[in-house]
């Protein structure tokens, strides 16, 4: 925002682009919460949908889409107006959050939400630590079976594929043979796994491959 020298402000797109932001996030987050909240024994209250709409903020990812071609005069204004967006996003509205969380009396700093057995999250006035001589109970939360195929792939599959981690795909995905061997790489084989020797060596956390 401050070092690019051919920045061109158009006012009115600017404030045209403030306002069709809202109009769109606010279009996203009351329809799906209102879809979400049909057999849902919670509700998702109005509260909480006012802070997902206040909380869009935009950063670095609209940033980096809206430099990456400059050449143009009318691109030079997206690029002016995705900066001014982005640093009023995110000082005026993260600036504001908490205090917005103060005003639409959501709790935060809460471990665990009380079941009163009614429809929606119980309200909590001002703002709540955990104190530290209370000991909660962890409960068991059963994933959902997506959940669960999820978590299976990234182990099974992404992580030993996309990072250093253990195990590998010779280990999880013996199967594919010399191609499970082509895709691992040497950091993955001298770490602690089952293709590891049985002398003593360092070993040393890798970082991703990406």
């Amino acid at each position: 925002m401050f070092t690019f020298s051919r920045h061109k402000f158009e006012f009115t797109f600017i404030l045209g682009a403030l306002f069709a932001i809202g109009i769109a996030r606010a279009l996203n987050i009351y329809p799906l919460s209102l879809l979400l909240n049909i057999g849902r024994k919670k509700k998702i209250p109005y509260n909480f949908q006012h802070m997902m709409w206040f909380s869009g903020l935009r950063g670095a990812l609209s940033f980096a889409l809206a430099i990456k071609n400059i050449v143009t005069e009318s691109r030079q204004i997206f690029l002016t107006t995705t900066s001014l967006i982005s640093i009023f996003t995110v000082i005026f509205c993260g600036g504001f959050t908490s205090p917005l969380l103060g005003f639409l009396k959501i709790p935060i700093g809460v471990l665990q939400e009380e079941d009163n057995g009614g429809d929606t999250i119980p309200d909590r006035d001002g703002y709540e630590e955990p104190e530290a001589d209370v000991q909660s109970t962890p409960t068991q939360v059963r994933r959902s079976a997506l959940a669960r195929t999820w978590k299976s792939v990234d182990s099974a599959v992404l992580k030993p594929l996309l990072t250093h981690s253990r195990p590998t795909l010779m280990d999880t995905m013996h199967w594919l043979g010399p191609v499970a061997r082509w895709l691992t790489t040497e950091e993955q084989m001298t770490g602690n796994s089952s293709f590891r020797t049985s002398s003593p060596q360092l070993i040393v956390n890798q970082p991703d491959k990406l």
